[in-house]
C-alpha cells in the first residue's frame, strides 16, 4: 500500500519537530498522527448541524443541572461519531515517553495545545455554540417548553438555564433574549407580523431556510392552502 503524501501543514510540522529535537523519530510520527487526529475531530464537530445534536426532548429543563444533563448527554452521544479513541491512546502513550528535557514531561502536548484539557475544552466551545444556533421554530417544536399563560416567555425561560450553565463552565456563548422574545410574542399572536420589521423578516428568513422535516409541522408563517400541496 502506497503511503499518502504529507500535507504542507505535516511537512511543516515534522521539520519544527526535528529542529527543537525533543522527541524521538516515534515520538514524532505519534506527534503527527495526534495533529490530524484532533484536527480532524475538530472538523467533525464544525460540520454539526445543530439539530442533529440536539434531539427532542420531553421532560422539562428547568434548572442548570436540568441543562447540563441534557447538554452532556447529547454532546457525548453525538460525539461517538467522531470516534476520537486513537487520541486518548496517544495520550497513554506520550504520558509514558521519557522527554529529554525532564521538565517539559509535565505539559508538553499543553504547550502546543493538544492535551486533553484543551482538546475537551475546545469540542464543549464548539457543541456549546451549536446549541446557541438552534433554530426557535425548532425549539418549541421539540421540548417541553413552560405552557403557564403568565409565563413572561417560554423559549427565553428554555435557554436561561443553558445560558447559565455555559457561564459557570466559562464557556463565552451569546444568546440574543430579545429576538426570543420577540419571536415567541409574534407566534403566539402577541405581536403581528409586520414585513417592515427586521426581526420578523430574520424568522421568515430562519423559517424557510429549515429542512421540510423541521418546517413542515410547524407551519406558522405559511397560507393554509400550501399544505393541501404537500404530500
Amino acid at each position: 500500500m502506497t503511503k499518502k503524501p504529507e500535507t504542507v501543514k505535516e511537512d511543516d510540522l515534522r521539520t519544527k519537530l526535528i529542529e527543537e529535537g525533543e522527541l524521538s523519530h516515534e515520538a514524532i510520527e505519534k506527534f503527527l498522527i495526534l495533529d490530524k487526529e484532533i484536527t480532524r475531530c475538530y472538523g467533525f464537530a464544525d460540520a454539526a448541524l445543530p439539530i442533529d445534536i440536539f434531539k427532542p426532548h420531553k421532560s422539562k429543563i428547568k434548572h442548570l443541572v436540568d441543562a447540563a444533563e441534557y447538554f452532556t448527554n447529547s454532546v457525548d452521544k453525538y460525539h461517538e461519531g467522531a470516534k476520537d479513541d486513537v487520541i486518548y491512546e496517544l495520550w497513554d502513550w506520550f504520558e509514558d515517553y521519557y522527554f529529554k528535557d525532564f521538565s517539559k514531561s509535565y505539559n508538553y502536548l499543553g504547550s502546543w495545545e493538544y492535551n486533553i484539557g484543551y482538546y475537551t475544552g475546545a469540542v464543549e466551545y464548539k457543541y456549546a455554540h451549536k446549541f446557541s444556533e438552534l433554530p426557535f421554530e425548532y425549539v418549541c417544536k421539540s421540548f417541553n417548553l413552560n405552557e403557564d399563560p403568565f409565563a413572561s416567555n417560554p423559549l427565553a425561560e428554555f435557554f436561561g438555564p443553558f445560558d447559565n450553565y455555559f457561564y459557570e463552565r466559562g464557556v463565552n456563548v451569546h444568546f440574543d433574549y430579545h429576538r426570543m422574545r420577540h419571536y415567541y410574542d409574534t407566534i403566539s399572536g402577541k405581536n403581528d407580523i409586520d414585513l417592515s420589521d427586521e426581526y420578523q423578516l430574520d424568522m421568515l428568513k430562519q423559517y424557510n431556510s429549515l429542512p421540510k422535516k423541521v418546517n413542515k409541522a410547524i407551519n406558522i408563517f405559511k397560507d393554509p392552502s400550501d399544505n393541501d400541496q404537500e404530500t
